[in-house]
């Protein structure tokens, strides 16, 4: 009953890594709980408290995925920069093309300069909105320490 209940939770933290570290994860969360339950009472009787303890699968998988990392944003906090950072990049995207096929418009440009400036206002627009999201979400991080 305590091993399956330490394999169940060690199935659920590995499922959530990556699939070429999931083994090597899995093995490292039995033989962490194992000790920890041995630890707390000289014998295995007291599993669901150290899995308490542990936390989430959802948790100790993002503990174990960063570990040995030291980036900026991570965690629950990238998945929120990168959906920041899609929308924030789709409308400056469709901006700077709407800004660009206005100025087209109005000065009567053809050929290649046309094209290029739409290519350099998407790179140049693109850049600055993705540099500001990304401060944006370093920035924030730092803060919340």
């Amino acid at each position: 009953m305590q091993n399956e209940l330490i394999k169940q939770y060690a199935g659920k933290v590995s499922a959530l890594c990556p699939p070429e570290e999931r083994e090597e994860i899995e093995k490292r969360v039995m033989e962490l709980i194992s000790s920890k339950a041995k630890d707390a009472s000289g014998a295995e009787s007291n599993v669901q408290s150290v899995l308490d303890q542990c936390g989430s699968p959802e948790i100790m998988a993002e503990l174990l995925k960063n570990q040995g990392q030291e980036c900026p944003i991570r965690g629950t906090e990238y998945r929120k920069y990168l959906k920041a950072l899609k929308i924030f990049l789709a409308i400056m995207t469709f901006l700077m093309i709407f800004s660009s096929v206005i100025n087209i418009i109005c000065t009567h440009e053809t050929g290649m300069t046309a094209v290029w400036d739409v290519i350099s206002s998407l790179m140049s627009g693109d850049s600055i909105m993705f540099t500001t999201v990304t401060l944006f979400f370093v920035l924030f991080r730092k803060k919340g320490k």
